[in-house]
């Protein structure tokens, strides 16, 4: 896993390649949250179309649900290549229980339409916050 912070934008940018291991996972993701740049509200896109998620299991998803579970404020867009994946994504999204929590996660095919959803989330947010 290899991660961009970006301050300006509150933007993280997250990209799995390869084989994932829960243990490699979790400890990339430890690594993450200790960059001094890291802040848990700013946005994400996280790129999984060069990674190989075969030893991923529903229980390794469910401990990555509970790692991730501190719901704040916040906007993942996820990017897949294919229906095996976004199934698994949605299985992720549903452990973190996400109804009725303020995040915001949704799942696309390109970076492209991710980025445009992330940002016509946060022109909405602003929109409505200004209300």
């Amino acid at each position: 896993m290899d991660f961009r912070i970006d301050p300006e934008r509150r933007f993280i940018e997250i990209r799995l390649a390869g084989l994932l291991k829960l243990d490699q996972t979790l400890k990339s993701l430890t690594a993450l949250r200790t960059d001094p740049l890291y802040d848990p509200g700013y946005s994400q896109l996280v790129d999984c179309r060069e990674a190989e998620f075969s030893e991923i299991t529903p229980d390794a998803l469910r401990a990555l649900a509970d790692r991730n579970r501190n719901a704040s404020d916040r906007v993942v867009a996820f990017v897949c290549y294919d229906d095996a994946v976004d199934k698994m994504l949605r299985l992720y999204t549903a452990y973190l229980g996400l109804e009725g929590g303020k995040r915001r996660v949704s799942i696309f095919r390109t970076p492209a339409k991710a980025l445009a959803w992330i940002e016509e989330t946060h022109a909405t947010r602003r929109s409505s916050s200004e209300d």
